[in-house]
């Protein structure tokens, strides 16, 4: 996460859920999701949304979705206008707001290349649940930093790790989310904050000694 401290991002501490009477979940979809798994994201959000009336989820899309799709969102939508809340990203700069406004970041992408957004989530202090692939388990561990959706693998023709997650297995994960409730949160946020700042210090001492080494004598 070095780019993004470079950048101005810094570790965030943050202490309990954003609203004591609801467990909100932020949802970005980039268009590649949309694409591979979007369907599946909406089916696990309505049967979440039906399970769980303290959940509310922000989908915030960065492309349209066909016609069909966009007829179930706002079928979803009328249903639970309170709850679920819908969005198109304007602006990167926007999604630091979002993350401080959710209690978890939930990525959905079924192959990533770099986690970025998973790592900016985490700088925010926002825990992150995402599927159990690379390069996501090499930064998000189940119930302490985040949550990973347990999942199949297989290889693309990149020989980039794909996950192939179940509806039950995205629908169990979930609930271990928001029935931990407050509890689980803070466990999370704790552990974000002492991984993020060790980084940080670490990312300040490495740059503060070469700059030593490169100013005049």
């Amino acid at each position: 996460t070095w780019c993004l401290w470079d950048s101005g991002w810094e570790s965030v501490l943050r202490e309990g859920l954003h609203d004591a009477n609801k467990i909100s979940i932020y949802v970005p979809m980039l268009p590649k999701t949309i694409d591979e798994s979007g369907n599946l994201v909406l089916r696990a959000i309505k049967d979440t949304l039906d399970l769980f009336p303290e959940v509310h989820f922000t989908l915030e899309f960065h492309k349209s979705w066909p016609k069909s799709y966009r007829r179930y969102i706002r079928k979803l939508q009328s249903q639970d206008s309170d709850r679920l809340k819908v969005t198109y990203l304007k602006s990167f700069l926007d999604q630091p707001l979002m993350f401080h406004r959710h209690d978890w970041t939930w990525l959905t992408e079924v192959k990533a290349d770099l986690g970025i957004v998973a790592q900016r989530s985490l700088s925010c202090g926002t825990p992150v649940i995402a599927y159990h692939i690379s390069p996501f388990e090499e930064f998000v561990s189940s119930e302490k930093t985040g949550m990973l959706i347990p999942c199949e693998t297989s290889k693309c023709r990149f020989d980039q790790e794909v996950a192939a997650p179940s509806l039950v297995s995205i629908v169990t994960s979930l609930a271990k989310v928001i029935t931990g409730g407050e509890e689980l949160i803070q466990e999370c946020q704790k552990k974000v904050w002492l991984r993020e700042s060790q980084h940080m210090q670490a990312f300040t001492s490495f740059w503060a000694s070469q700059w030593d080494l490169a100013s005049p004598r």
